[in-house]
């Protein structure tokens, strides 16, 4: 399928038109499960990534806009899944064998959830707009109060408001999609 056809066809899926990411789906999904297979030792692995990809284009599919090609968008996602999915896997093992090699420590397995969803939460706001995760790190981690916040910045004090309610609401949704259970 030509390259127009493709973004013609992911203006459809950003409008909500289910068939036409059906398309895509059925376009792609094999050749990026190949391509994600590369990077895990089992296919449920790369099946999964590829599917999460999916299912977080479905989600955010009104926000994403593709200035090159769909197939690399595409490739890309499922790389950086995959990558980060590897880090994940690593930082789990690495508590795991800190774990077997001092037994006599204690490794408290709450520990390790806070840590990993500690690392989560970075990621996702690593993920926020610049000037929203700089309102939001000055608010919840800097202890910074609104006004000195809007002061700093030259913005209102409904902006930084603003902006840390947008904030909170997308690390919510963040959130939401690896620890449900939370909400």
């Amino acid at each position: 399928m030509s390259e127009n056809f493709e973004i013609e066809n992911f203006d459809k899926v950003r409008e909500g038109n289910f068939e036409a990411f059906r398309l895509l789906f059925e376009q792609f999904y094999t050749r990026l499960c190949n391509y994600a297979s590369h990077y895990f030792q089992d296919d449920f692995s790369d099946e999964d990534v590829v599917q999460d990809v999916f299912a977080k284009i479905w989600e955010d599919r009104r926000k994403i806009r593709i200035s090159g090609s769909v197939k690399s968008y595409l490739y890309t996602s499922v790389k950086n899944a995959c990558l980060n999915k590897l880090k994940s896997e690593s930082i789990r093992l690495g508590y795991t064998s800190a774990y077997l090699e001092n037994k006599n420590s204690i490794v408290d397995s709450d520990e390790i959830e806070q840590q990993e969803f500690r690392n989560y939460l970075s990621q996702c706001i690593e993920k926020l707009p610049p000037r929203c995760k700089d309102v939001f790190i000055q608010s919840r981690f800097n202890e910074t109060k609104q006004e000195k916040i809007a002061l700093d910045m030259e913005i209102s004090i409904k902006t930084v408001k603003t902006q840390i309610g947008k904030a909170l609401k997308f690390l919510r949704d963040c959130l939401r999609i690896s620890y449900p259970e939370y909400f």
